[in-house]
């Protein structure tokens, strides 16, 4: 997981308020969950527990790409119906702070160094 290291992890922009709060009906907060260079674990569907990817926090904020605040992050895992998916290593993949009615608490987690295996 050294590969990591080297990744050159952008500024954090500001969240939108505004964004935030559209099409929510519970405010779980998921934006304060983590900071610019810690690791979530961001599952895919409520109570589907072997659904998630994890990885590296490169930016935070809104996301020009999606049009949501959320995280950008490099992956180290990413697990499909309790399989582990081949994937290039640092592949970078979008993870909103959209909240709607299939949202849930747990749904974006901070997780250690230890957890990830480094």
């Amino acid at each position: 997981m050294g590969h990591l290291k080297n990744l050159e992890i952008t500024k954090e922009s500001e969240f939108v308020p505004e964004q935030e709060k559209t099409m929510t009906t519970q405010n779980y907060n998921h934006h304060l969950k983590a900071e610019v260079g810690d690791y979530i674990k961001s599952y895919d569907f409520r109570g589907v527990e072997d659904c998630y990817a994890v990885g590296l926090v490169l930016e935070k904020g809104f996301l020009a790409e999606v049009g949501f605040n959320g995280y950008k992050i490099a992956t180290v895992e990413r697990v499909i119906n309790g399989e582990p998916e081949d994937i290039n290593i640092a592949e970078e993949v979008l993870i909103t702070d959209f909240e709607n009615m299939h949202d849930f608490a747990e749904r974006i987690t901070n997780v250690t160094d230890e957890e990830v295996g480094i």
